[in-house]
Parts: structure tokens; C-alpha cells; sequence
């Protein structure tokens, strides 16, 4: 029965980026983002002209982020086994984990409140959305510490047989550096340091959830291969 949770709880990062994709672009229409440069009459009139399927998307995507917390214990367990004892980089990864998940929730309500009333001053709405596109982008801290405390952990892995792929350590590593530009955002309006920009968007969130497929797929196998080893 522990088996099966975690492999439940493993895919839950898959799951999560799965919900999250709808909510974002199909329903949201999220993508491509807003310029920053951007009018309030132009912002406004982009909930005004679908403030329903805005909510709906945005239900979608709160939805989902309640899954961060069940993937991030999943990764608690599996580097917990690989010091087999006290060790600060799953407490680290765990806390991580939980705090981004409630982070990506601000913004989510913040875009909610701009969906809610469209019919507003357009610089109130104007505020609303910008609060939320920095809020949804500008964590990088929380997020960068999480994945460097599942690379380091895995890289340090002393067992003969390592617990989780060495590949999947700098993989963290890699993802890690990508995330790091999105912390120049609040700088520019224009540029791919912007909000909508190519190293702060395109990169940075398409590595987040390319990150939280691959841990999910690897976190599954690592699940999997612990109870054939230990019922070999």
C-alpha cells in the first residue's frame, strides 16, 4: 500500500503540469503573455473579453498547484533514503517544495481579482495583473533552492547502487541556472528579461515544468525499482 501512494504521489508532478497546461493556455489564453509595456485599457480589455473562461482556467491551475505538496514529500522520501539518517537537503527540498506551491497561488488569486470584477478601473485591473505576472515569475529564490537541494543530494550519493540516475542530480543543476534570469524581470519592460520575455518565460517556466515531468517520471521508476529490490 506505501508503494502505491508513492507512485501516486510521483506522478502527481506529471498531473500537475498536465492541469496546469489547460488552465494556463486553453482556457486562460495565458500565453503568449500580456506586453508589460502594455496599456490599462489594453490589459483591462483582455478580461474583459473572456473574464469566464479566465476564471475557469484559473480554477483549473489552483487545482493543480494543490499537488506540489504531495510530489514534493514524494522527493522527501526517496533523498531521505539515500543518507539513511538526519540529513538537511530533503528538509531543505520539503520546505522548498511546499512554500513555491503557496507562492504560485498568489498570483493565481491576483488574476482572479482582475477576472472577477472586469467591468473596473482599468488601472486597477492594470495593478492586479502586473502584481500577478511578477509574483508568478520573481520567486526564482524558493524554486532554485529546491531543485539545487535535490541535485546536491543526489550528486552526493555514496551508496554502491545510487538511489535515483546521477543524470538526474545535474539535470537539477541545469534547471537550477535556468531559472536564475527571472530575477531581472522587475528591470525591464521590453526584452527577453521581461516578464514575457524569452529568458524569463520561455526558459524559465518551460524548464519549471520540464523539471516537474522529468522528477516525476524518475521518482516513479526510483519507487518502483525499491520494491522489487526489496522483494528480490
Amino acid at each position: 500500500m506505501n508503494t502505491r501512494y508513492q507512485i501516486l504521489l510521483a506522478w502527481s508532478g506529471a498531473v500537475l503540469v498536465l492541469l496546469f497546461a489547460v488552465g494556463f493556455y486553453p482556457l486562460a489564453h495565458f500565453i503568449p503573455p500580456p506586453l508589460p509595456s502594455a496599456s490599462a485599457a489594453e490589459i483591462a480589455g483582455m478580461y474583459q473579453q473572456n473574464p469566464l473562461q479566465i476564471r475557469l482556467g484559473l480554477l483549473v491551475m489552483m487545482i493543480s498547484f494543490g499537488l506540489v505538496c504531495p510530489f514534493a514529500a514524494v522527493i522527501f522520501i526517496q533523498l531521505s533514503r539515500i543518507e539513511r539518517g538526519p540529513s538537511i537537503l530533503p528538509y531543505a527540498q520539503l520546505a522548498c517544495g511546499i512554500c513555491g506551491g503557496a507562492l504560485v497561488m498568489i498570483p493565481l488569486m491576483l488574476w482572479a481579482g482582475a477576472a472577477f470584477r472586469p467591468d473596473r478601473n482599468p488601472e486597477l485591473i492594470m495593478i492586479l495583473n502586473d502584481m500577478a505576472w511578477i509574483s508568478f515569475l520573481w520567486p526564482v529564490p524558493v524554486f532554485f533552492l529546491q531543485v539545487v537541494s535535490t541535485g546536491l543530494a543526489i550528486l552526493g550519493d555514496k551508496n554502491d547502487q545510487p538511489i535515483l540516475p546521477r543524470w538526474s542530480g545535474f539535470f537539477c543543476l541545469w534547471c537550477a541556472v535556468a531559472f536564475l534570469p527571472g530575477l531581472l524581470l522587475i528591470f525591464f519592460e521590453i526584452g527577453p528579461f521581461a516578464w514575457n520575455g524569452l529568458l524569463t518565460f520561455w526558459l524559465g517556466a518551460s524548464v519549471f515544468f520540464t523539471w516537474y515531468m522529468v522528477m516525476s517520471v524518475v521518482m516513479r521508476n526510483c519507487v518502483v525499482r525499491h520494491e522489487a529490490e526489496a522483494h528480490a
